[in-house]
């Protein structure tokens, strides 16, 4: 029985509960969002086809669980204070680089190809 107790303490630690009541937030405003006229969240998963994409659904979830073992290390200490700025900066890099290296790709290829670079800024992606 103590035990269980303490996996529960363990479970209900402050950084749990802070994720949790995130979460439950982003859902709450999700299905406030959802009350709107015109809003659609499985537009959020359409490529530009129109269709289903696996390769949105996966960058979905890969956002969602690196940012939650992201903020997870970080109020629980679990590295050290340079790991967690490693860990930081790989995050940024990889979610926010990810746009910027696919726009300066484009202008590369534009430049030594001769032709206009294509607009990646469009919401339609």
């Amino acid at each position: 029985m103590d035990s269980m107790l303490s996996r529960a303490s363990e479970l209900l630690n402050t950084a749990n509960l802070l994720l949790t009541v995130l979460l439950l937030s982003f859902v709450w405003i999700g299905v406030q969002a959802s009350k709107k006229v015109g809003f659609d969240w499985s537009e959020m998963l359409k490529g530009t086809d129109g269709k289903p994409s696996s390769l949105r659904l996966g960058i979905l979830v890969s956002i969602a669980v690196s940012s939650w073992v992201l903020v997870y290390s970080f109020l629980n200490k679990t590295n050290s204070s340079s790991d967690l700025v490693w860990l930081f900066g790989i995050y940024l890099a990889v979610w926010s680089g990810a746009k910027v290296a696919e726009k300066m790709v484009d202008g590369w290829v534009s430049v030594r190809s001769g032709r206009p670079a294509q607009d990646t800024t469009s919401t339609s992606n």
